[in-house]
C-alpha cells in the first residue's frame, strides 16, 4: 500500500508524488484484462491517425487505432475545410480521392478581407500552379471510416486513461480503459496523432524529444501583405475567404 508523503515518514517509506503516479501506471499496466497485438498502436482517431492506419495496411502493416471520444462525435467535429495541393495528391494516390473530386469545390486562391479595407485575391494557381481544394473535414473523416471498416481495420473508440509504456525500448506497449475493463496494446512502434496536447507527447522522454517549427518572419510577412493590398488584380476570381475583424479570425 502508498502511503502520502508526510514530515513524520523516511524516504524508504513514502513515495513522492512523481514516483507515485509511475508505480500507478505500472500497476494499471499489470491489471489489465485484455490484450492485443498489433505492428503499429496509433493514439489519435482523427484524420491524421486513421490516414496513417489507412496508408500502413496499404504497405502490408497492422495497426490498431485509440481514440477517446465515439465516432459520432469525431464525425461532428468541424474543422477545416480547405485542402492544399499536396494533400489532394496524397489522398487521390492512396485511393482515397474519389468522392472529394466528385464533391469537393477546386479553387485557385484565396481572397483575404480585413475590417475596413478592402479585399484582395492571393492566385495560388498562378504563382504555384497548384489549386487548393473545399473539402470538408468530416467528410474526409467519413471516407476514412469507411475505408478502415472496409478492410476490417481495428478501431478502439472511448478509449480512455491511454497511457504509453518503454517508448525507447524494443517492446513498447499501450494501455487504455474500454467499457470498464483495462486493455493492453503490444507493438513495435507507437504513432502519436493526438495533437499537441495529447498524450503521446508529454510521454516522450525528454532525452529523445525533437521538436520542430517553422514560421515565417513576421516583418517579411508584413511588407508581402502590404504589396498585395495595393495591387487591384488580386481582387478578382475570390471564391475562399479569410476574414480578419477586430475581436475574431475566420476562414
Amino acid at each position: 500500500m502508498f502511503r502520502q508523503p508526510s514530515t513524520h515518514c523516511s524516504s524508504r517509506r513514502c513515495l513522492t508524488p512523481f514516483q507515485l503516479a509511475n508505480a500507478t501506471d505500472r500497476v494499471f499496466a499489470w491489471a489489465v484484462t485484455t490484450t492485443a497485438r498489433a505492428q503499429v498502436a496509433i493514439i489519435g482517431g482523427g484524420p491524421a491517425g486513421l490516414l496513417l492506419s489507412h496508408i500502413l495496411h496499404r504497405n502490408g502493416i497492422d495497426s490498431i487505432v485509440l481514440e477517446r471520444q465515439n465516432r459520432r462525435h469525431v464525425l461532428d467535429r468541424i474543422r477545416a475545410g480547405v485542402l492544399e495541393a499536396g494533400t489532394v495528391a496524397l489522398l487521390r494516390e492512396v485511393g482515397l480521392g474519389e468522392r472529394m473530386d466528385r464533391e469537393g469545390d477546386p479553387h485557385d486562391g484565396s481572397a483575404i478581407v480585413w475590417e475596413d479595407r478592402p479585399r484582395f485575391f492571393i492566385d495560388t494557381m498562378r504563382f504555384t500552379g497548384k489549386r487548393m481544394m473545399a473539402y470538408g473535414q468530416t467528410a474526409i473523416t467519413e471516407d476514412l471510416y469507411a475505408a478502415r471498416d472496409q478492410v476490417g481495420g481495428r478501431i478502439i473508440d472511448e478509449a480512455g486513461s491511454v497511457r504509453l509504456f518503454e517508448l525507447t525500448s524494443k517492446q513498447p506497449f499501450v494501455t487504455c480503459e474500454k467499457d470498464g475493463s483495462a486493455q493492453r496494446i503490444d507493438c513495435d512502434y507507437v504513432a502519436g496523432c493526438d495533437g499537441y496536447h495529447g498524450v503521446s507527447r508529454s510521454a516522450i522522454p525528454g532525452s529523445v524529444l525533437k521538436t520542430y517549427e517553422k514560421s515565417p518572419a513576421p516583418s517579411r510577412f508584413r511588407n508581402r501583405t502590404r504589396s498585395l493590398l495595393s495591387n487591384d488584380k488580386f481582387l478578382d476570381r475570390q471564391k475562399i475567404f479569410t476574414v480578419w475583424v477586430s475581436r475574431e479570425f475566420l476562414l
